[in-house]
């Protein structure tokens, strides 16, 4: 665990984690990749999913290209994030013949009819990226808060069948993050070294 230079500021803090994950050398992404991957569809809930919704990796993020291969073969549906007009998340269906553009971040999203967007209550199982974690599951992501808004139902109990997880490279945990009452813990987060498993509380 490594320590954020003494900043309790939320921007300090992402401007650092930001900088750790994009200073791991290609190699270092690559080897990541394939222990975090190796964790992840070794989960019970994983395995037994049908519907995962994952993401593509941008700045410096744990790639979860492996997964997405790993549940194409095994006849899993995957889905990915599109930001919808309201700043939440619905979910896209990603085959491999999908067609990508990037929205206004420059992220990628597939291209298709609106009858075949996911809400969250649709999915199982769940990859959140984040750019930093603590020893509670608390996370910090990018600032816009999407994953928070879009989890907020399902920490108040809804979509029992919904299992949210977070990714992240072992230099993003840090020992304690700033919170704010809009944050979503996860119950589990994992990283190349590990799987953390949390006691998260519905409210």
């Amino acid at each position: 665990m490594q320590k954020t230079s003494g900043t309790t500021n939320r921007t300090g803090i992402r401007q650092q984690l930001r900088a750790r994950r994009n200073a791991l050398t290609a190699e270092e992404q690559q080897e990541a990749a394939k222990q975090a991957c190796a964790h992840f569809v070794n989960l019970p809930f994983v395995a037994q999913a049908k519907t995962v919704a994952l993401y593509l990796a941008n700045d410096g993020e744990l790639n979860p290209a492996l997964i997405v291969e790993h549940c194409w073969a095994a006849g899993k549906h995957v889905y990915l994030p599109v930001i919808t007009p309201e700043k939440a998340l619905r979910f896209a269906p990603y085959r491999p013949q999908s067609r990508l553009v990037n929205n206004k971040y420059g992220i990628a999203e597939p291209l298709c009819e609106a009858d075949d967007y996911k809400a969250a209550a649709d999915i199982e199982v769940m990859l959140v990226p984040l750019v930093g974690f603590d020893s509670t599951g608390q996370r910090i992501g990018m600032g816009g808060g999407f994953y928070d808004r879009t989890l907020a139902d399902w920490h108040h109990g809804a979509h029992p069948q919904l299992m949210p997880v977070g990714y992240a490279h072992n230099c993003q945990q840090v020992e304690q993050l700033p919170s704010a009452a809009w944050d979503i813990p996860l119950p589990y987060i994992i990283t190349p070294a590990k799987v953390w498993r949390f006691r998260i509380s519905a409210v």
